[in-house]
């Protein structure tokens, strides 16, 4: 029986996310049978040089089949049975999902130094969520909490795998950008959704700022020792 071969990346993926990658790969396991189907010419179960250079461009180098034949040949034996086949193309298949999110990186990295910083992540992150929710994100794929996301870091992130730390950091944590215990307005700001008119949020912000210091403390965020400061502000 041959065994669909499974990328390492996929093992600490979440079991909803784990199905529904396992049916694309299935779909994908489909199709490159099929297509091994379609080169096997003579029927004999296995691909020699000649058929395995049919499932490649026509102009394709020869150096360059020779080199993925004896990639995909993995005992060698100068033929390339349905197992190895499958092997093969799930092996690039992740490599092509490795390049792509390595490019995402890439992108993301603006000043190129190697690393994203949470101005970049931000940057990378368009859309209408609030900017503690980009936060949320971030520290949570700078698992070394350097305050920059490396390469490894972004990659290890792909799994989407749940927070095993057991801490969710509450919005006033998340909005306090400089970790001094108070909200600027600037600061609360990035607990709405982004593109929100300032208006109602500097009203807001001003019936909470008790003393008028144009800072929020956390008793002034959430009377009653921050047990609930998550139902704080309200969300526009």
């Amino acid at each position: 029986m041959n065994k669909l071969h499974t990328p390492k990346s996929l093992v600490r993926v979440p079991s909803i996310l784990l199905c529904t990658l396992m049916a694309g790969m299935t779909a994908a396991h489909a199709d490159n049978t099929s297509k091994f189907e379609s080169a096997d010419a003579d029927g004999s179960g296995s691909l020699d040089f000649t058929e395995f250079s049919t499932t490649l461009n026509d102009h394709a180098p020869a150096k360059q089949v020779t080199k993925k034949f004896n990639r995909a040949d993995a005992d060698s034996d100068d033929l390339v049975s349905l197992e190895e086949w499958l092997a093969y193309k799930s092996d690039l298949e992740e490599e092509d999902e490795i390049e792509e999110h390595t490019a995402r990186f890439e992108e993301a990295d603006t000043d190129l130094d190697g690393f994203v910083s949470y101005d970049e992540y931000i940057a990378s992150s368009p859309g209408k969520k609030p900017l503690i929710q980009v936060r949320k994100k971030f520290l949570k794929i700078d698992t070394d909490a350097d305050k920059l996301i490396t390469l490894e870091e972004w990659l290890a992130a792909e799994d989407d795998s749940p927070d095993d730390s057991g801490k969710t950091p509450r919005k006033f944590v998340l909005a306090d950008l400089d970790d001094n215990g108070e909200l600027t307005f600037d600061e609360f700001t990035t607990t709405y959704p982004r593109k929100t008119k300032l208006k109602p949020i500097l009203k807001k912000f001003e019936k909470l700022d008790d003393n008028g210091d144009e800072v929020l403390t956390r008793d002034e965020w959430n009377p009653g020792n921050g047990k609930k400061d998550d139902k704080k502000p309200a969300v526009l």
